[in-house]
């Protein structure tokens, strides 16, 4: 027997022992619920690889518990379905596909094939354009036709991926804790949350005849981009934001139209005051909108903010940060030409600024950006020079 055909053998072998374990006895399941179950795990891997997370909860129940999750991944179904969009945002071309599926009673356990390329952002790891390509198996439970439980091998798919990426999990730790929606700063430990800023009441006002809330739109998306109060800027790391979750479901929906679970969820973040390191990637002047009331000449400053020094064309891998004419008009040096200078020379940045969740650009994703969240508005610049951080206004480039 070949070596291949072996490994093969072992892996059926360890799938049944999994069946084995205390608490898996297998129950008499009449043959149509055996196919029914192996269908409902088909149609999750199916469902994976056409990216319809919306669908997910054909799968699963709310409330699935995930024995392996990624690190700080938050509970239940949107938990892991946030995991699943950060996979895929940094792998776009990632396919799964199964290669054994076995069915004993109520629960199921297969072996899958896993391949896709590195072309963004992953946990703060930037793209490296590394395909890979491993087998996983994964355990579930299902009850009343959906998922309940599951199991995944090697501590689950994401700290696969990191090793394969050459990255440990432990040197990887401060990264992998920006997966949930909790922001790790750079001075404490992984994973700890940004409090001491504090989030104080937005200070809004009204700007050459336009109100806060705009003049369409999403009325409380335009106040959270207004505001023009200075806060306590706790220094954050990049990737934390870059890899933030957020919930799929307010996604192109005005914050009206959100569930109160999803707006819970990002207003654990939204509104913190952080502040970032960073280059920049480039910036633009945007045209009329509806925060600044469709004015021709009071516009937001489109700005991109890297990481590391990438240059600027490397968008994809992007925070979005902008500037407000409503804080530019206290900056007269803050415009496009001054900002795409420092992009061109790759000098490092400092920005301080609003968290806030932007859900009305998701066709920008792997493209101009590796994430909704911005910092926006932003309310400080400043720039590297002779070793000291200068404020913009003051910089003598």
């Amino acid at each position: 027997m070949s070596k291949l055909k072996r490994s093969r053998l072992s892996t059926i072998l360890v799938l049944f022992v999994l069946m084995a374990l205390p608490g898996s006895a297998p129950s008499a399941a009449l043959p149509s619920s055996v196919s029914s179950n192996k269908a409902l795990i088909q149609h999750f891997y199916d469902l994976f690889n056409a990216r319809s997370w919306d669908s997910m909860s054909d799968v699963f129940s709310s409330d699935v518990v995930n024995h392996d999750p990624a690190p700080h991944e938050a509970a239940g179904l949107d938990g892991y379905t946030q995991t699943l969009m950060a996979i895929t945002q940094a792998f776009p071309d990632m396919t799964i596909s199964v290669e054994d599926l076995v069915v004993e009673g109520s629960k199921a356990a297969d072996l899958v094939q896993v391949q896709g390329t590195h072309k963004a952002a992953f946990y703060g790891l930037a793209a490296t354009g590394k395909t890979v390509s491993f087998e996983t198996m994964t355990l579930w439970h299902i009850s009343s036709n959906q998922v309940d439980e599951m199991w995944h091998s090697d501590s689950g798919l994401v700290q696969q991926l990191m090793l394969l990426l050459g990255q440990s999990t432990t040197s990887s730790s401060a990264n992998l804790a920006g997966v949930t929606a909790t922001l790790a700063p750079t001075q404490a430990s992984p994973g700890s949350p940004v409090s001491n800023g504090g989030k104080p009441t937005p200070k809004e006002i009204t700007f050459h005849g336009c109100p806060p809330e705009g003049d369409g739109g999403d009325p409380v998306l335009n106040q959270n981009k207004n505001r023009v109060d200075e806060g306590n800027y706790q220094p954050t790391s990049f990737s934390s934001i870059l890899n933030l979750a957020y919930p799929q479901e307010a996604v192109k929906k005005a914050h009206a139209d959100w569930s109160s679970s999803a707006a819970a969820q990002v207003a654990k973040d939204e509104g913190t005051p952080v502040q970032v390191e960073g280059y920049l990637a480039g910036a633009r002047q945007e045209g009329p909108e509806t925060p600044n009331c469709h004015s021709t000449t009071d516009a937001d400053f489109h700005v991109w903010l890297l990481g590391e020094a990438g240059g600027m064309g490397d968008r994809a891998n992007a925070v979005v940060v902008e500037v407000t004419p409503r804080v530019r008009a206290n900056h007269p040096a803050w415009t496009v030409k001054a900002l795409t200078q420092i992009a061109q020379a790759g000098t490092k940045v400092r920005i301080s600024g609003w968290l806030m969740l932007d859900p009305e650009h998701p066709e920008q994703l792997q493209n101009t950006r590796s994430t909704l969240w911005e910092i926006h508005p932003i309310m400080q610049i400043e720039v590297s020079s002779g070793g000291q951080w200068v404020k913009l206004d003051d910089y003598q480039g």
